[in-house]
């Protein structure tokens, strides 16, 4: 699906192979039992990109924010976004591969049950990167800050900050 304005896909049982955006947002895209393959939005935002016993392959933006991207048993491969912030990247029963951002904010990456492997943040701050049951591998800030980097059961790898503040 390419749309120039906003769009909206919910599928049960199955894929999102394309959901994008140009100048617009894009509000819910929603799977269950099934992946997100490409959910990507220029000069907009991603309100909710979920997916409930599947995962998230790629969750991207640029000049817009990434408000909720949530996964239940699967994993985020990336949720990136350029200029922008990342509100929420959640997992549960699964790994975020990489949530990364530049010029702008992680305020939360959250995982239980699961690994963090890369939290990345270019000119911005990382205001929560927790994990339970589970390890942190890589919590990178450039120029910016970590706030809190917590691990609960689990251990915490690498946790830098150049330029800035852990």
């Amino acid at each position: 699906m390419v749309n120039v304005g906003k769009a909206g896909c919910v599928v049960v049982y199955g894929h999102v192979w394309s959901c994008m955006v140009m100048y617009g947002h894009v509000w819910p895209c929603m799977v269950m039992y099934g992946h997100v393959w490409s959910c990507i939005v220029i000069y907009g935002h991603v309100w909710s990109c979920m997916a409930m016993y599947g995962h998230v392959r790629s969750c991207m933006v640029m000049y817009g924010h990434v408000w909720s991207c949530m996964v239940m048993y699967g994993h985020v491969w990336p949720c990136m976004v350029m200029y922008g912030h990342v509100w929420s990247c959640t997992v549960m029963y699964g790994h975020v591969r990489s949530c990364m951002v530049m010029y702008g904010h992680v305020w939360s990456c959250m995982v239980m049950y699961g690994h963090v492997w890369s939290c990345t943040v270019m000119y911005g701050h990382v205001r929560s990167c927790m994990v339970m049951y589970g390890h942190v591998w890589s919590c990178t800030v450039m120029y910016g800050h970590v706030w809190p980097c917590m691990v609960m059961y689990g251990h915490v790898w690498s946790c830098m900050a150049m330029y800035g503040h852990v």
